[in-house]
Protein backbone atom coordinates (compact mmCIF):
# COMPACT_ATOMS: atom_id res chain seq x y z
CA UNK A 1 0.00 0.00 0.00
CA UNK A 2 2.99 2.59 1.31
CA UNK A 3 4.36 1.36 -2.27
CA UNK A 4 1.61 2.16 -4.03
CA UNK A 5 0.92 5.85 -2.48
CA UNK A 6 4.77 6.42 -3.40
CA UNK A 7 4.12 5.63 -7.02
CA UNK A 8 1.34 7.58 -7.44
CA UNK A 9 2.61 10.53 -5.49
CA UNK A 10 5.66 10.31 -7.94
CA UNK A 11 3.61 10.01 -10.99
CA UNK A 12 1.72 13.17 -10.13
CA UNK A 13 4.94 15.01 -9.19
CA UNK A 14 6.11 14.41 -12.51
CA UNK A 15 2.78 15.60 -14.38
CA UNK A 16 2.86 18.68 -12.17
CA UNK A 17 6.48 19.03 -13.58
CA UNK A 18 5.67 18.66 -17.36
CA UNK A 19 2.96 21.43 -16.63
CA UNK A 20 5.39 23.53 -14.91
CA UNK A 21 8.25 23.18 -17.89
CA UNK A 22 5.29 23.61 -20.71
CA UNK A 23 4.34 27.20 -18.73
CA UNK A 24 7.93 28.00 -18.12
CA UNK A 25 8.63 27.31 -22.26
CA UNK A 26 5.81 29.52 -22.87
CA UNK A 27 6.48 32.75 -20.88
CA UNK A 28 10.38 32.60 -21.90
CA UNK A 29 9.25 31.94 -24.92
CA UNK A 30 7.06 35.29 -25.59
CA UNK A 31 9.39 36.98 -23.05
CA UNK A 32 12.47 36.56 -25.75
CA UNK A 33 10.05 37.40 -28.05
CA UNK A 34 7.97 40.75 -27.00
CA UNK A 35 10.77 41.54 -24.49
CA UNK A 36 13.46 40.63 -27.05
CA UNK A 37 16.06 40.09 -24.08
CA UNK A 38 17.39 36.99 -22.54
CA UNK A 39 15.28 36.77 -19.57
CA UNK A 40 16.60 37.32 -15.74
CA UNK A 41 16.52 34.65 -13.70
CA UNK A 42 14.44 37.10 -10.85
CA UNK A 43 12.49 37.96 -13.12
CA UNK A 44 8.87 38.87 -11.51
CA UNK A 45 6.43 36.67 -13.24
CA UNK A 46 9.03 33.73 -13.57
CA UNK A 47 8.85 33.39 -10.01
CA UNK A 48 5.03 33.42 -9.91
CA UNK A 49 5.08 30.66 -12.56
CA UNK A 50 7.31 28.71 -10.38
CA UNK A 51 5.13 29.00 -7.55
CA UNK A 52 2.22 27.96 -9.50
CA UNK A 53 0.43 31.33 -9.05
CA UNK A 54 -0.24 31.84 -12.56
CA UNK A 55 0.34 30.19 -15.78
CA UNK A 56 2.71 30.52 -18.88
CA UNK A 57 -0.04 32.60 -20.88
CA UNK A 58 -1.42 34.49 -18.12
CA UNK A 59 2.44 35.59 -17.38
CA UNK A 60 2.55 36.01 -21.65
CA UNK A 61 -0.32 38.50 -21.59
CA UNK A 62 0.77 40.52 -18.58
CA UNK A 63 3.21 41.62 -20.42
CA UNK A 64 1.50 43.28 -23.22
CA UNK A 65 0.79 46.81 -21.50
CA UNK A 66 1.29 50.45 -22.44
CA UNK A 67 3.43 50.90 -19.59
CA UNK A 68 5.82 48.14 -20.55
CA UNK A 69 7.70 50.18 -23.25
CA UNK A 70 9.69 47.29 -24.41
CA UNK A 71 7.16 45.11 -25.50
CA UNK A 72 5.32 48.87 -27.07
CA UNK A 73 8.11 48.99 -29.22
CA UNK A 74 8.20 45.30 -30.21
CA UNK A 75 4.50 45.71 -31.06
CA UNK A 76 4.15 48.75 -33.04
CA UNK A 77 7.71 47.69 -35.42
CA UNK A 78 5.56 44.28 -35.90
CA UNK A 79 2.36 46.53 -36.56
CA UNK A 80 4.33 49.00 -39.19
CA UNK A 81 5.29 45.90 -41.26
CA UNK A 82 2.34 45.35 -42.05
CA UNK A 83 2.14 48.18 -44.57
CA UNK A 84 4.88 47.65 -47.16
CA UNK A 85 5.28 50.83 -48.23
CA UNK A 86 6.14 52.62 -45.05
CA UNK A 87 9.02 55.15 -47.20
CA UNK A 88 7.64 58.68 -46.92
CA UNK A 89 11.44 59.79 -49.26
CA UNK A 90 10.70 57.23 -51.98
CA UNK A 91 7.17 57.61 -52.28
CA UNK A 92 7.14 61.49 -52.43
CA UNK A 93 10.33 62.15 -53.50
CA UNK A 94 10.59 64.83 -50.47
CA UNK A 95 12.76 64.55 -47.65
CA UNK A 96 10.70 67.29 -45.76
CA UNK A 97 7.81 64.66 -45.26
CA UNK A 98 9.71 62.58 -42.45
CA UNK A 99 9.71 65.14 -40.44
CA UNK A 100 5.63 66.06 -40.77
CA UNK A 101 3.87 62.82 -41.80
CA UNK A 102 4.75 60.24 -39.19
CA UNK A 103 5.33 56.37 -40.96
CA UNK A 104 3.88 54.76 -38.34
CA UNK A 105 0.36 56.27 -38.01
CA UNK A 106 -1.15 53.02 -39.66
CA UNK A 107 0.66 50.79 -37.21
CA UNK A 108 -0.86 52.75 -34.74
CA UNK A 109 -4.20 51.10 -35.33
CA UNK A 110 -2.92 47.89 -34.94
CA UNK A 111 -0.83 48.74 -31.46
CA UNK A 112 -4.23 50.65 -30.03
CA UNK A 113 -6.65 47.44 -30.46
CA UNK A 114 -3.89 45.43 -28.99
CA UNK A 115 -3.04 47.35 -26.16
CA UNK A 116 -6.58 48.66 -25.21
CA UNK A 117 -8.90 46.26 -24.13
CA UNK A 118 -11.88 48.62 -24.81
CA UNK A 119 -10.95 48.83 -28.64
CA UNK A 120 -12.93 46.28 -30.86
CA UNK A 121 -10.53 45.15 -33.90
CA UNK A 122 -12.84 46.33 -36.12
CA UNK A 123 -12.07 49.94 -35.34
CA UNK A 124 -8.87 49.52 -37.10
CA UNK A 125 -10.62 50.12 -39.90
CA UNK A 126 -14.02 52.10 -39.21
CA UNK A 127 -12.04 54.68 -36.75
CA UNK A 128 -12.92 58.35 -37.68
CA UNK A 129 -9.87 59.54 -36.48
CA UNK A 130 -6.54 58.61 -36.16
CA UNK A 131 -3.54 58.45 -33.44
CA UNK A 132 -0.01 60.67 -33.21
CA UNK A 133 2.70 58.73 -31.59
CA UNK A 134 3.94 60.60 -27.77
CA UNK A 135 7.66 59.68 -27.84
CA UNK A 136 10.45 60.75 -25.38
CA UNK A 137 13.99 61.34 -25.99
CA UNK A 138 16.62 63.05 -24.51
CA UNK A 139 17.72 64.92 -27.39
CA UNK A 140 15.80 65.52 -30.97
CA UNK A 141 18.52 63.76 -33.66
CA UNK A 142 19.95 66.15 -36.08
CA UNK A 143 20.21 63.53 -38.46
CA UNK A 144 18.19 60.63 -40.05
CA UNK A 145 19.23 57.11 -41.37
CA UNK A 146 16.97 56.82 -44.62
CA UNK A 147 16.75 52.83 -45.02
CA UNK A 148 15.86 52.86 -48.64
CA UNK A 149 18.46 55.34 -50.02
CA UNK A 150 20.88 53.82 -47.39
CA UNK A 151 22.10 57.51 -46.54
CA UNK A 152 22.15 59.70 -43.95
CA UNK A 153 20.79 63.27 -44.48
CA UNK A 154 20.12 66.44 -41.92
CA UNK A 155 16.45 67.18 -40.51
CA UNK A 156 14.58 69.59 -42.08
CA UNK A 157 12.90 70.85 -38.70
CA UNK A 158 14.49 73.90 -37.91
CA UNK A 159 14.61 75.42 -41.09
CA UNK A 160 11.86 77.50 -43.26
CA UNK A 161 9.14 76.14 -44.29
CA UNK A 162 6.79 77.03 -47.23
CA UNK A 163 3.10 75.52 -46.39
CA UNK A 164 2.23 76.70 -49.90
CA UNK A 165 1.11 80.57 -49.45
CA UNK A 166 4.03 83.83 -48.50
CA UNK A 167 4.03 82.43 -44.87
CA UNK A 168 7.92 81.41 -45.41
CA UNK A 169 8.23 81.65 -41.62
CA UNK A 170 5.72 79.12 -40.69
CA UNK A 171 6.92 76.56 -37.98
CA UNK A 172 4.64 73.93 -38.25
CA UNK A 173 4.37 70.87 -35.24
CA UNK A 174 6.67 67.65 -36.20
CA UNK A 175 6.89 64.77 -35.62
CA UNK A 176 7.96 63.36 -32.13
CA UNK A 177 11.04 60.96 -32.45
CA UNK A 178 12.21 58.59 -29.53
CA UNK A 179 10.97 55.65 -27.08
CA UNK A 180 7.44 55.41 -27.89
CA UNK A 181 5.58 55.76 -24.44
CA UNK A 182 1.69 55.66 -25.44
CA UNK A 183 -0.57 56.98 -28.24
CA UNK A 184 -3.02 60.44 -28.12
CA UNK A 185 -6.13 60.82 -30.33
CA UNK A 186 -5.05 62.53 -33.15
CA UNK A 187 -8.15 65.08 -35.19
CA UNK A 188 -6.76 67.09 -36.80
CA UNK A 189 -6.18 70.85 -36.21
CA UNK A 190 -2.06 70.24 -36.16
CA UNK A 191 -1.12 71.70 -39.27
CA UNK A 192 -2.25 73.30 -42.06
CA UNK A 193 -1.42 73.81 -45.61
CA UNK A 194 -2.71 75.53 -48.24
CA UNK A 195 -3.63 75.29 -52.25
CA UNK A 196 -5.04 77.82 -54.37
CA UNK A 197 -5.33 80.10 -51.77
CA UNK A 198 -7.45 77.57 -49.30
CA UNK A 199 -6.40 76.23 -46.24
CA UNK A 200 -6.78 72.53 -45.17
CA UNK A 201 -6.42 70.50 -41.97
CA UNK A 202 -2.82 68.70 -43.46
CA UNK A 203 -2.53 65.84 -40.73
CA UNK A 204 -6.52 65.03 -40.10
CA UNK A 205 -7.40 61.52 -41.12
CA UNK A 206 -10.23 60.83 -44.08
CA UNK A 207 -11.34 57.75 -41.60
CA UNK A 208 -11.89 54.72 -42.27
CA UNK A 209 -8.92 53.81 -40.11
CA UNK A 210 -6.05 52.83 -41.36
CA UNK A 211 -7.05 53.17 -44.72
CA UNK A 212 -7.74 56.74 -44.73
CA UNK A 213 -5.03 58.06 -43.04
CA UNK A 214 -2.60 60.85 -45.01
CA UNK A 215 0.63 58.93 -44.78
CA UNK A 216 -0.94 55.60 -46.04
CA UNK A 217 -2.64 57.72 -48.75
CA UNK A 218 0.27 59.30 -49.65
CA UNK A 219 2.30 56.12 -49.96
CA UNK A 220 0.52 54.08 -51.68
CA UNK A 221 -1.34 56.02 -54.00
CA UNK A 222 1.29 56.21 -57.03
CA UNK A 223 0.14 59.55 -58.40
CA UNK A 224 1.93 62.65 -58.70
CA UNK A 225 0.37 66.05 -59.62
CA UNK A 226 -3.17 66.79 -60.88
CA UNK A 227 -6.38 65.79 -60.12
CA UNK A 228 -8.15 62.48 -61.23
CA UNK A 229 -9.86 62.22 -64.24
CA UNK A 230 -11.66 58.27 -64.15
CA UNK A 231 -9.72 56.98 -66.36
CA UNK A 232 -5.35 57.06 -66.56
CA UNK A 233 -5.47 58.85 -62.84
CA UNK A 234 -7.10 57.04 -60.44
CA UNK A 235 -5.87 56.36 -56.89
CA UNK A 236 -5.68 52.50 -57.70
CA UNK A 237 -2.31 51.48 -55.85
CA UNK A 238 -4.49 52.64 -53.02
CA UNK A 239 -6.99 50.35 -53.74
CA UNK A 240 -4.48 47.31 -54.54
CA UNK A 241 -2.59 48.18 -51.18
CA UNK A 242 -5.92 47.76 -49.28
CA UNK A 243 -6.62 44.56 -50.69
CA UNK A 244 -2.60 42.93 -50.21
CA UNK A 245 -1.89 44.81 -46.55
CA UNK A 246 -5.50 44.19 -44.93
CA UNK A 247 -7.06 41.51 -47.37
CA UNK A 248 -3.82 39.06 -48.15
CA UNK A 249 -4.65 38.82 -51.32
CA UNK A 250 -2.77 39.56 -54.47
CA UNK A 251 -4.73 40.86 -57.48
CA UNK A 252 -6.44 39.39 -59.52
CA UNK A 253 -9.37 38.52 -56.49
CA UNK A 254 -11.72 37.57 -59.24
CA UNK A 255 -12.25 35.51 -62.28
CA UNK A 256 -12.07 36.30 -66.00
CA UNK A 257 -15.73 35.56 -66.85
CA UNK A 258 -16.67 38.11 -63.20
CA UNK A 259 -15.12 40.85 -65.52
CA UNK A 260 -16.31 40.79 -68.60
CA UNK A 261 -19.29 42.98 -68.18
CA UNK A 262 -16.78 45.23 -67.96
CA UNK A 263 -15.01 44.95 -70.66
CA UNK A 264 -15.38 48.20 -73.03
CA UNK A 265 -14.30 47.17 -76.50
CA UNK A 266 -14.86 50.76 -77.88
CA UNK A 267 -12.56 52.43 -74.80
CA UNK A 268 -9.85 54.60 -75.79
CA UNK A 269 -7.97 53.42 -72.89
CA UNK A 270 -6.49 50.23 -73.59
CA UNK A 271 -6.75 48.29 -70.73
CA UNK A 272 -10.57 48.31 -70.52
CA UNK A 273 -10.20 46.66 -74.24
CA UNK A 274 -9.25 43.12 -72.32
CA UNK A 275 -10.58 41.27 -69.92
CA UNK A 276 -6.85 39.93 -69.09
CA UNK A 277 -6.66 43.77 -67.26
CA UNK A 278 -9.86 44.45 -66.10
CA UNK A 279 -9.69 41.44 -64.14
CA UNK A 280 -7.15 43.40 -62.00
CA UNK A 281 -8.61 46.97 -62.88
CA UNK A 282 -12.62 45.82 -61.87
CA UNK A 283 -11.61 45.34 -58.71
CA UNK A 284 -9.25 48.41 -57.77
CA UNK A 285 -10.53 51.24 -59.99
CA UNK A 286 -13.81 51.57 -58.71
CA UNK A 287 -12.39 51.00 -55.50
CA UNK A 288 -10.56 54.44 -55.68
CA UNK A 289 -13.89 55.84 -56.39
CA UNK A 290 -14.30 57.13 -53.33
CA UNK A 291 -11.30 58.70 -52.65
CA UNK A 292 -11.49 60.29 -56.40
CA UNK A 293 -11.78 63.80 -54.73
CA UNK A 294 -7.93 63.59 -52.90
CA UNK A 295 -5.36 65.21 -54.82
CA UNK A 296 -1.91 64.84 -54.15
CA UNK A 297 0.34 67.84 -54.61
CA UNK A 298 3.83 69.99 -53.24
CA UNK A 299 3.40 73.09 -51.44
CA UNK A 300 5.91 74.93 -54.19
CA UNK A 301 7.10 73.45 -57.39
CA UNK A 302 10.19 76.47 -57.83
CA UNK A 303 11.02 76.89 -54.02
CA UNK A 304 14.45 75.53 -53.59
CA UNK A 305 15.18 77.87 -50.88
CA UNK A 306 12.84 76.37 -48.82
CA UNK A 307 11.19 72.88 -47.62
CA UNK A 308 8.80 72.18 -49.84
CA UNK A 309 5.73 69.69 -48.73
CA UNK A 310 3.50 66.59 -50.09
CA UNK A 311 0.00 67.51 -49.65
CA UNK A 312 -3.17 65.88 -49.95
CA UNK A 313 -5.76 68.49 -51.07
CA UNK A 314 -9.65 67.45 -50.67
CA UNK A 315 -11.88 68.58 -53.39
CA UNK A 316 -15.69 69.49 -52.54
CA UNK A 317 -18.31 67.45 -54.08
CA UNK A 318 -20.49 69.71 -56.46
CA UNK A 319 -23.81 68.38 -57.10
CA UNK A 320 -23.92 68.03 -61.22
CA UNK A 321 -20.58 68.49 -62.02
CA UNK A 322 -19.07 67.15 -64.73
CA UNK A 323 -15.97 67.01 -63.42
CA UNK A 324 -14.95 63.10 -62.24
CA UNK A 325 -12.88 64.61 -59.17
CA UNK A 326 -15.88 66.61 -57.72
CA UNK A 327 -18.68 64.53 -59.29
CA UNK A 328 -19.21 62.03 -55.75
CA UNK A 329 -17.35 59.74 -53.83
CA UNK A 330 -19.07 56.93 -54.66
CA UNK A 331 -17.03 53.37 -55.31
CA UNK A 332 -17.65 50.04 -56.32
CA UNK A 333 -15.49 46.21 -55.27
CA UNK A 334 -15.95 43.31 -57.44
CA UNK A 335 -14.42 40.75 -54.40
CA UNK A 336 -14.02 36.99 -54.37
CA UNK A 337 -13.25 36.04 -50.88
CA UNK A 338 -10.88 32.89 -49.54
CA UNK A 339 -14.36 30.68 -49.88
CA UNK A 340 -14.08 31.74 -53.56
CA UNK A 341 -17.82 33.71 -53.10
CA UNK A 342 -18.09 36.39 -55.19
CA UNK A 343 -19.30 39.76 -53.64
CA UNK A 344 -20.19 43.17 -55.72
CA UNK A 345 -20.05 45.90 -53.02
CA UNK A 346 -21.31 49.46 -53.12
CA UNK A 347 -19.67 52.93 -51.61
CA UNK A 348 -20.58 55.79 -51.08
CA UNK A 349 -17.72 56.76 -49.11
CA UNK A 350 -14.56 55.80 -47.66
CA UNK A 351 -16.38 54.78 -44.56
CA UNK A 352 -18.22 52.66 -46.14
CA UNK A 353 -15.31 50.53 -47.47
CA UNK A 354 -13.97 50.59 -43.78
CA UNK A 355 -17.47 49.20 -42.79
CA UNK A 356 -17.27 46.60 -45.80
CA UNK A 357 -13.36 45.26 -44.58
CA UNK A 358 -14.58 44.45 -41.00
CA UNK A 359 -17.49 42.85 -42.15
CA UNK A 360 -15.07 40.21 -44.19
CA UNK A 361 -14.01 36.84 -42.64
CA UNK A 362 -11.35 37.80 -44.68
CA UNK A 363 -9.98 40.47 -43.04
CA UNK A 364 -9.74 38.95 -39.43
CA UNK A 365 -8.14 35.36 -41.13
CA UNK A 366 -5.62 37.76 -42.79
CA UNK A 367 -5.14 39.84 -39.39
CA UNK A 368 -4.76 36.11 -37.55
CA UNK A 369 -2.25 34.87 -40.11
CA UNK A 370 0.28 37.77 -39.51
CA UNK A 371 0.12 36.92 -35.75
CA UNK A 372 0.44 33.79 -35.76
CA UNK A 373 3.30 33.77 -38.24
CA UNK A 374 4.73 36.40 -36.25
CA UNK A 375 4.37 34.34 -32.87
CA UNK A 376 5.15 31.22 -34.49
CA UNK A 377 6.91 31.35 -37.74
CA UNK A 378 4.61 29.47 -39.71
CA UNK A 379 3.34 31.43 -42.44
CA UNK A 380 0.29 30.08 -44.01
CA UNK A 381 -1.41 30.80 -47.79
CA UNK A 382 -5.26 31.51 -46.94
CA UNK A 383 -6.08 30.06 -50.62
CA UNK A 384 -4.80 26.98 -49.86
CA UNK A 385 -6.42 23.99 -47.63
CA UNK A 386 -3.90 22.31 -44.92
CA UNK A 387 -4.51 21.97 -41.02
CA UNK A 388 -2.53 25.07 -40.07
CA UNK A 389 -4.62 27.13 -42.31
CA UNK A 390 -7.46 25.87 -41.34
CA UNK A 391 -6.64 26.40 -37.54
CA UNK A 392 -5.35 30.26 -38.75
CA UNK A 393 -8.79 30.82 -40.59
CA UNK A 394 -11.02 29.35 -36.77
CA UNK A 395 -8.42 31.91 -35.16
CA UNK A 396 -9.96 34.75 -37.69
CA UNK A 397 -13.39 33.94 -36.94
CA UNK A 398 -12.98 33.84 -33.32
CA UNK A 399 -11.71 37.29 -34.05
CA UNK A 400 -14.51 38.51 -36.03
CA UNK A 401 -16.85 37.43 -32.98
CA UNK A 402 -14.80 38.61 -29.94
CA UNK A 403 -12.83 41.62 -31.24
CA UNK A 404 -10.00 41.37 -29.16
CA UNK A 405 -6.58 41.38 -30.67
CA UNK A 406 -5.21 40.25 -26.90
CA UNK A 407 -7.71 37.09 -27.20
CA UNK A 408 -6.23 36.46 -30.49
CA UNK A 409 -2.56 36.32 -29.08
CA UNK A 410 -3.90 34.22 -26.05
CA UNK A 411 -5.25 31.79 -28.79
CA UNK A 412 -1.75 31.49 -30.10
CA UNK A 413 0.12 31.06 -27.29
CA UNK A 414 -2.02 28.23 -25.64
CA UNK A 415 -2.07 26.34 -29.23
CA UNK A 416 0.03 23.41 -29.44
CA UNK A 417 1.96 25.11 -32.51
CA UNK A 418 2.98 27.83 -29.68
CA UNK A 419 4.32 25.12 -27.22
CA UNK A 420 6.30 23.31 -29.80
CA UNK A 421 9.84 23.59 -29.12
Amino acid sequence: MKFLFLLMAGLLSKSISAEMREDLFQYKRCYSQFIRERIPDNDRLLKSIEAKQMSGKEACLSLISFQNKKVLKTFQSFHRQWFPSYDLNIATQDYTATDFYDVNEMGYHLTNALFNSHTPFSFVVTNPESFSGVREAGLQPKYLFEDGLATTYERFGARIWNRGDENSLWKPKLVEFGTLISLSSNSGGKNFLVKNKTEHDANKSLGAGVIGTIPYILMNSGQGEKVMDGGLKVHRRWSKSIISDLLCRDLPVVKKEDALSSVDKSSPIAFRRKVECMQCHVSMDNMAGVIRNVELYNTDKDGFLRNTLRGAFVHKIESGSKKYFNQSTTGRVLFRNYRDELIDAKFSGIADVGTWISSLDDFYACSAKKYFSFLTGIDVDLMKTGEERDFVVRLGLNLKKHQSAKQLVSEIIESDYYKTR
